[in-house]
């Protein structure tokens, strides 16, 4: 697989050309260390000394530093000693030893958190640094290093239905970002890394796999190409066409999803709204250690967030409704 993305296919395409007649379990290791090298290859380089290495053990080390660092689940001894016959089949004897004693050295020295080495340039750190500072530096660089949740759109089910199924069948449930789909969780006996056809609905149609970015794009692609052929035929250079056409019919689209998005902000974030679900529970705290009459005072607490919550959905439903049948200028 890392061979054939070297020469230019993708990974899926690399993937199902070189997996497909594995059984699934193999096929999902097999499937998440060519991925895990793929995304962490800056960071497993600068642990490993590949200057000094054949180059047909380069891929041999990456993927063993993947496996000590990035997974878990597999024992060190496991993954030393796979790397080591791999090395031997591709390079002989001195190669399997020169395996055994980087991947040793890299089991005994260093940490395994992530984050312990940069995996992202640093001229891109540098830059993002430059831009957001540190802390959402380190952010960015923590969630762009996480793996992605298991995101579902519904397709024959609606929306209501697959989340019901889901949770029905033992499955955590959340509501994706934007509210562009539904993600998937373990949850009770359920499996903890659940596979979609695994799930209710796989052979029913009910839902397709498909990550909340991808969802969004499909909402601009959901604008008819004749307008932007129309807006251009009026003489409308490109940000005009966006501004002015393409933005205004994709708002619609997509704000009665971001209601629920704003309700979650106001009510989680103290920076975006008067009093944040913090603040308030803490002084409620604080007040009911001297008075005693906490019962009295989180009901009036929880009275609070429902008339915001009530407030904040009365407001959506009536933008929405007026964004709904409002015309569009050009």
């Amino acid at each position: 697989m890392l061979d054939a993305v070297r020469g230019g296919a993708t990974l899926q395409s690399a993937r199902d050309g070189a997996l497909a007649n594995l059984m699934e379990r193999d096929r999902r290791l097999a499937y998440e260390l060519a991925a895990g090298v793929l995304r962490r290859r800056a960071q497993l380089d600068r642990m490993l000394e590949l200057a000094t290495a054949d180059p047909r053990l380069h891929d041999v080390l990456r993927l063993g530093a993947y496996q000590l660092r990035a997974l878990a689940r597999v024992p060190a001894y496991a993954a030393v000693s796979t790397s080591v016959e791999l090395a031997r089949e591709m390079a002989g004897e001195g190669g399997a030893r020169f395996v055994n004693q980087a991947l040793r050295r890299l089991a005994r020295s260093g940490s395994g958190e992530q984050g312990a080495v940069p995996s992202h340039p640093y001229w891109l750190l540098a830059r993002w640094r430059a831009h957001f500072g540190a802390d959402e530096t380190a952010r960015l660089v923590a969630w762009n290093d996480s793996k992605p949740a298991l995101t579902l759109q519904p397709a024959r089910w609606s929306l209501d239905q697959l989340r019901a199924r889901l949770t029905d069948a033992g499955f955590g449930v959340r509501e994706a970002p934007m509210g562009a789909g539904l993600q998937v969780s373990a949850a009770g006996t359920a499996s903890r890394s659940p596979l979609p056809s695994q799930l209710p609905g796989f052979e029913e149609g009910g839902f397709v796999v498909q990550d909340s970015a991808h969802a969004l794009v499909c909402r601009f692609a959901a604008i008819p190409p004749g307008q932007y052929e129309a807006a251009r035929s009026l003489g409308l250079h490109r940000l005009q066409v966006l501004g002015l056409v393409i933005v205004p019919q994709v708002f619609r689209i997509v704000l009665p999803t971001l209601g629920n998005q704003i309700v979650s902000v106001v009510l989680g974030s103290a920076q975006a709204s008067i009093i944040g679900v913090g603040e308030l529970t803490y002084q409620t705290q604080s007040i009911g250690s001297s008075t005693f009459r906490y019962f009295e005072l989180f009901t009036i607490a929880a009275l609070f967030y429902i008339v915001c919550v009530q407030l904040i959905s009365l407001l959506w439903r009536l933008l929405t409704g007026r964004a709904a049948h409002a015309p569009l200028r050009t």
